[in-house]
């Protein structure tokens, strides 16, 4: 899988691929990958800006610990899928993320109440 500079910037160049099918899965996950790590940036950053009260240890914690599980999670979705070699890796990982993020959940309302 080749990545060069037009797949990042030229619209026309990834709209030809797009409506040729020839992007490949792996590349196809890069993307969601990327913008999986747009999201979190996007909805984290206030958390982790520099402003007049230093942030507290906790906070920072919990702010790349989100980031880390969130690219845990859709590398191990990936790869439930097949990897570069599966197919249809968008059409499959809502249902997959259902099924994975519910035993997450579980696993951390646990997590939470035994470290109470």
């Amino acid at each position: 899988m080749a990545l060069s500079h037009r797949d990042l910037w030229d619209t026309r160049h990834v709209k030809s691929e797009l409506a040729t099918r020839a992007i490949s899965e792996a590349k196809v996950f890069l993307y969601f990958l990327a913008i999986t790590t747009f999201d979190w940036l996007q909805f984290t950053a206030f958390r982790i800006r520099p402003n007049s009260e230093p942030l507290s240890l906790q906070a920072e914690f919990e702010a790349w610990f989100g980031l880390g599980i969130t690219v845990v999670g859709v590398v191990f979705l990936f790869l439930c899928n097949g990897g570069g070699q599966g197919k249809d890796f968008l059409y499959r990982y809502f249902p997959l993320a259902v099924v994975v993020g519910w035993k997450f959940v579980a696993a951390m309302v646990f997590a939470a109440w035994a470290l109470s």
